[in-house]
């Protein structure tokens, strides 16, 4: 894996190539990910690890849905939150027994998936919505357990990153295998709130440029 580098040493190993093999975790990340960005969490975190930064999202504008009732919208409204809290919950109970507290998922559940294995503070802050502060604590506990390493940036010396060691991934690896059913049934909840509030096309978006141009 490479020696680790503990700040503010100046020598460490580059970060090497990793292989593939990361189907399930990629699978599941925008997932716990859009969980994270999407749900409200009823009170602090229990781990003590900080409080999020408030980045309001930026939704595309809502089309009218055809043939969906008020009601039916309501109640879809009320399955997906429904389903969104029983995931948060059980995904807590399970990162736990397999010992991990659930911002330790978080921040290899984002290194793993969406940074092949390691990634910057900053990086990892703005997509956790946590502030650097609380990312590098969160990450100092998560060396200190052998979950993540620091390393320098292969083509940076100055940039150090944030890596999943053997033990990170071992143990995210099977907090996800035991989420496999929950993740599921919030995938169904999400695909009926979808179907209930559709999106247009961001008026930005090339395809929507290119129909204004032929209509001039």
């Amino acid at each position: 894996m490479g020696e680790v580098v503990h700040l503010p040493r100046s020598r460490s190993s580059p970060v090497p190539d990793r292989p593939g093999g990361r189907a399930r975790i990629a699978a599941a990340v925008e997932e716990r990910l859009a969980a994270l960005h999407v749900g409200e969490r009823a009170g602090a975190e229990p781990d003590g690890e900080g409080e999020e930064d408030d980045h309001p999202p930026h939704p595309c504008p809502l089309t009218e849905p055809p043939n969906i009732s008020a009601d039916d919208r309501v109640g879809r409204v009320a399955e997906f939150r429904i389903a969104l809290q029983r995931f948060e919950r059980t995904s807590d109970q399970v990162v736990r027994r397999s010992g991990l507290t659930p911002r330790q998922h978080l921040l290899l559940l984002a290194l793993e998936g969406r940074h092949a294995g390691s990634a910057s503070i900053g990086t990892l802050s703005r997509e956790l919505l946590l502030a650097q502060s609380t990312v590098t604590e969160l990450a100092d506990r998560a060396q200190a357990e052998g979950l993540v390493e620091r390393v320098v940036a292969r083509d940076d010396a100055r940039v150090v990153l944030v890596r999943t060691t053997r033990e990170g991934a071992r143990r995210l690896e099977r907090a996800l295998a035991a989420l496999d059913r929950e993740r599921d049934r919030l995938g169904l909840a999400i695909g009926d709130l979808d179907a209930a509030f559709p999106r247009v096309s961001d008026p930005a978006s090339p395809s929507r440029a290119r129909g204004r141009a032929s209509d001039r």
